[in-house]
């Protein structure tokens, strides 16, 4: 845990102030021997393998019991809970926007949701809309009651 808490501290203090203190007197909550924001940022690399190993526990009461690091264990739980990135978020909005377009803006959520999962469904299957042979299942409910139940919504909107 001690090598931990050095390449911990190696990433945010200056390499200058951790070599002329004592480990153990150093304030890492002291900002004026910080690092430069591009220099931690670059250091958080060669911890994260550290980090990623099961060296570490993962659930957070075993992460508390280290009481001599619990703002270092309380911080890594904080960032633990942040996403990494929104980029599938914006996948599925790009979809959206794709499959809405202003010749098609008439859609409702339901149909754009079902071409959605369906193209989920055939690429989960390694095919494409030439290939792809639907099921008795899927083939079922397109008959001529699913008419009647739009035309029920149709008239309801009116």
């Amino acid at each position: 845990m001690n090598d931990l808490y050095n390449k911990l501290i190696t990433t945010y203090v200056q390499k200058t102030h951790i070599m002329e203190s004592d480990r153990d007197k150093i304030d890492p909550t002291d900002e004026k021997y910080f690092k430069s924001s591009d220099e931690m940022y670059l250091g958080l690399g060669s911890v994260q393998n550290q980090l990623l190993t099961n060296e570490i526990p993962c659930e957070k009461k075993k992460v508390k019991q280290f009481e001599e690091f619990s703002l270092v264990a309380q911080f890594m739980l904080n960032i633990l809970a942040l996403p990494n990135s929104n980029a599938e978020c914006e996948r599925v909005f790009s979809q959206i926007n794709d499959t809405k377009t202003k010749n098609r803006n008439r859609l409702i959520t339901e149909t754009i949701k079902g071409n959605m999962l369906a193209k989920q469904a055939i690429c989960r299957h390694d095919g494409n809309c030439v290939n792809f042979l639907p099921t008795d299942k899927m083939l079922k409910p397109f008959n001529s009651e699913i008419y009647k139940k739009w035309e029920a919504i149709d008239s309801n909107s009116d």
